[in-house]
């Protein structure tokens, strides 16, 4: 009998112990979720990221997006240049003929 209530104690003791834990994570769960700071989680030794919050996604991703943004402008700078350019040389290419052909007359 002793056995067998020690048995339920123990299970009694470790159900409680789960229990436990399930709210404690879903309370950090929750925290980390609707939190607008920035958290992350690394291992002890600093290895690896072990979680990060939306918020520091959302800063990443904003970095992301900042590092890109000078390419992007300048991309655009150098097409609008070669579009230009371009341009240009169709007019000179349609301009030469003409001018050339009006030199060769005048001599």
């Amino acid at each position: 009998m002793r056995i067998y209530l020690a048995g339920v104690v123990a299970f009694a003791d470790r159900k409680r112990g789960e229990d436990a834990l399930r709210e404690s994570e879903e309370k950090f769960r929750q925290l980390t979720e609707n939190i607008q700071e920035v958290l992350w989680m690394t291992t002890p030794a600093m290895e690896g990221l072990l979680y990060a919050s939306p918020a520091y996604e959302n800063m990443v991703e904003l970095q992301e997006a900042e590092r890109k943004e000078p390419a992007r402008e300048l991309y655009d700078r150098i097409g609008q240049s070669l579009t230009a350019l371009n341009i240009n040389l169709s007019i000179m290419a349609t301009a030469l003929p003409l001018q050339a052909s009006d030199e060769l007359r005048a001599h």
